[in-house]
């Protein structure tokens, strides 16, 4: 279930891709293999009702507050895009860093495909890998946009890039 998404080689961080933890393998399943990974940070795109419907046992860490690594969330609606393009992209931007800091960092929705492979992409994007490739590298792994709003996103923050608005 943990998924690897080439990197550039100046990039020394780890990405890797997952459905929601706990969705579809044990919860110890999934600790073990973090553990074994050395996550250093969750990326989650799911709200926190959906959390509890998909994967309790991972709901009840966030409650419980036992979950060891530290979670950066965006909530995103599934098959959805997120209301504020610029917080989106500010958000991918500091996760780009954290990766180019050397960090690990696993990214999760719900199945771990649309939403994890859009932002998956992004990603790639921020981290200078050409929009081609990186729809390459991240579909190698069974990720990529579901929607036309998500591929949309991708083109918005493509221009996004180019423009240097990011660096304003």
């Amino acid at each position: 279930m943990f998924r690897s998404v080439t990197l550039p080689q100046n990039v020394p961080g780890r990405l890797l891709l997952h459905s929601m933890p706990g969705r579809f393998e044990s919860w110890q399943q999934f600790l073990e293999k973090a553990k074994q990974y050395r996550i250093d940070h969750i990326v989650c795109l799911a709200s926190d009702d959906e959390i509890e419907i998909k994967s309790p046992s991972y709901a009840r860490a966030i409650q419980n507050r036992t979950l060891e690594i530290p979670r950066r969330c965006f909530h995103i609606p599934d098959f959805g895009t997120p209301d504020n393009p610029q917080e989106y992209a500010e958000f991918v931007m500091h996760i780009a860093e954290l990766l180019r800091s050397g960090k690990t960092i696993l990214v999760h929705c719900g199945a771990g495909i649309g939403r994890t492979g859009t932002l998956a992409i992004t990603l790639l994007l921020a981290l200078g890998v050409d929009r081609t490739e990186a729809e390459l590298t991240v579909g190698s792994t069974g990720s990529h946009p579901e929607t036309d709003g998500q591929r949309g996103l991708i083109d918005w923050f493509e221009e996004w890039l180019i423009s240097g608005r990011h660096t304003a």
